[in-house]
């Protein structure tokens, strides 16, 4: 027999790896941007203290987003991953 539940649980945890290689494939991609873009910055004298300010401002707001952004994830995984694991009861062993 199926159990509906061991199965949602495992797609949930399925989708939740899935959505965390995602996050980290695209936050690791900001990342780089981010340090090619400091170098460009650092390397040209064409860029004023302005623009590099503006780039620094940039890159904090970034990383606030990507902060908040992994937490409300995180949060809504867990709080779908809590509604199965409390209907997860682990099977009972007939005794003879």
């Amino acid at each position: 027999m199926l159990d509906y539940t061991t199965f949602a649980k495992q797609a949930v945890d399925s989708q939740k790896s899935t959505v965390s290689s995602a996050l980290n494939g695209f936050f690791l991609l900001q990342d780089q941007s981010e340090k090619f873009t400091n170098f460009i910055a650092g390397n040209f004298a064409d860029f004023s203290s302005e623009g590099k300010k503006m780039m620094s401002e940039w890159d904090k707001l970034l990383k606030k987003g990507q902060s908040e952004y992994r937490k409300i994830i995180d949060n809504n995984i867990n709080s779908i991953s809590s509604l199965f694991a409390e209907t997860v009861k682990p099977a009972k062993t007939v005794s003879k």
